[in-house]
């Protein structure tokens, strides 16, 4: 069995290897779902900066933005749809889970731009969603966006296409007959979705581009409300880990950017002449496994 398996049953989750993108080496396609290191940020923070003079943006806008232009931010490779080509470069939206947080305690901007995925019901009621085919996992467990901004894929770090680990029904990772744990990288959003949601894009841009001043001001104090709530739910965190009496399990793998992991689906049962459970006594850390995997997601 192959070392990445191994750690998988151990209870820890290899990352992704990431590489800066080449377009002369490497090969993507407008549809594919790949791994990218990025900010789900980064595109709200672009979308404001044509209304610095008409909306001031606030110490943390100016802060974080500083922070990621100086590459001093911890990063972490998420789940981007590539939307279209240009001449020389691609343009892909991220995906995002927000760390779990309701779509509505979120700032204004990215409830604006947040586009539904997969089985996760439409934002605002009424807008369209995004489909993947042949499904997108997180969905089914946890609600998932795409940021309907477009930011350059360019040379940032890249890990491929996104890979799912499958499980059963319980929760098991599933393991072929050779002992390999199964994995699907197949996700895609097909030709017809992809003009569809590019048009959603522009109309969402053009509403952006409607508010007035005023709004503009209530949005930008939203992103300050935003961060003092996440800021709150942290500590909170902490406070409750530190009075527990259950061990933790440093999660080498987590990466903050202030956004979601979202766990993996749970797969399908497998046919018994192709695949098999992997069996709850080689996986002493299950629960850990499926955090630790999902650092992927958000």
């Amino acid at each position: 069995m192959n070392t990445s398996v191994l750690s998988a049953l151990a209870g820890t989750v290899q990352s992704p290897t990431l590489r800066r993108f080449d377009a002369r080496r490497d090969t993507v396609d407008v549809g594919q779902i790949i791994v990218v290191l990025c900010s789900v940020k980064e595109p709200i923070l672009k979308a404001m900066k044509a209304y610095h003079a008409i909306a001031p943006p606030t110490a943390s806008m100016v802060s974080f933005r500083q922070r990621l232009a100086d590459d001093d931010i911890n990063l972490k490779p998420r789940p981007c749809l590539v939307v279209r080509s240009t001449r020389d470069d691609f343009m892909i939206v991220p995906f995002a889970t927000f760390e779990d947080s309701l779509i509505t305690d979120l700032d204004l901007h990215t409830q604006h731009f947040a586009v539904a995925v997969g089985h996760t019901p439409a934002w605002p009621a009424g807008r369209e969603t995004l489909p993947v085919s042949p499904y997108w996992p997180e969905s089914r467990l946890r609600p998932v966006y795409a940021l309907a901004k477009e930011i350059p894929l360019h040379n940032r770090l890249f890990g491929g296409l996104y890979q799912h680990w499958e499980r059963d029904a319980r929760g098991n990772l599933l393991a072929d007959v050779n002992g390999d744990v199964v994995t699907r990288s197949d996700f895609e959003v097909d030709d017809l979705e992809i003009r569809k949601f590019r048009q959603l894009i522009q109309r969402i841009q053009r509403q952006y581009e409607k508010l007035t001043p005023g709004q503009r001001a209530v949005y930008n104090k939203s992103w300050e409300e935003a961060e003092q709530r996440r800021k709150q739910a942290q500590a909170d965190t902490t406070r409750s880990q530190a009075g527990s009496s259950r061990p933790t399990h440093h999660d080498p793998t987590h990466l903050s950017d202030n956004d979601a992991k979202p766990d993996q689906e749970r797969g399908a049962a497998p046919p018994p002449h192709k695949l098999r459970v992997v069996q709850p006594r080689a996986m002493p850390l299950r629960a850990e496994c499926r955090a630790k995997e999902a650092g992927l997601q958000s």
